[in-house]
C-alpha cells in the first residue's frame, strides 16, 4: 500500500507513494449503507443503491481490511464485510481486499 502511485493499478491522479492508506474502521462505518446489499454502499448522492462507475468502479460485495488495529486478540484484525455492511473481526493470515483511500495533502 505505500508504495501506490500514479500509474499503478490504473491510477492516472498524479499521486505519489506513501499518499495511500486503508480506511479507519469509522471511515468504513460512515461510508456503509445498510439499506442496501451487495455492495451495502448508496449512490454519490445517498438516494439509491450503489451502481457501477457512480462515485466507485469496480467494487466487490466481499471483504476488505481495516486499519484501526484489533487490540483484544493479537491474530486478528478489522474487516467490513461489504455484501452487507457488517464490520467485524478476523484472523489476520486471511486474504481480503483493500480500498485504497489517499491521506489528507
Amino acid at each position: 500500500m505505500a508504495k501506490l502511485a500514479h500509474g499503478q493499478c490504473g491510477l492516472r491522479d498524479g499521486s505519489k507513494a506513501g499518499m495511500w492508506r486503508l480506511p479507519t474502521k469509522e471511515e468504513w462505518e460512515a461510508m456503509i449503507d445498510k439499506k442496501y446489499s451487495g455492495p451495502a454502499l448508496s449512490n454519490a448522492a445517498g438516494t439509491g443503491k450503489w451502481r457501477e462507475g457512480d462515485a466507485f468502479s469496480g467494487v466487490r460485495p466481499s471483504y476488505y481490511w481495516l486499519s484501526t488495529p484489533y487490540a483484544d486478540v493479537a491474530s486478528g484484525a478489522w474487516l467490513v464485510n461489504l455484501s452487507y455492511g457488517d464490520v467485524n473481526t478476523y484472523d489476520k493470515p486471511g486474504t481480503n481486499d483493500v480500498w485504497p483511500v489517499r491521506r489528507r495533502q
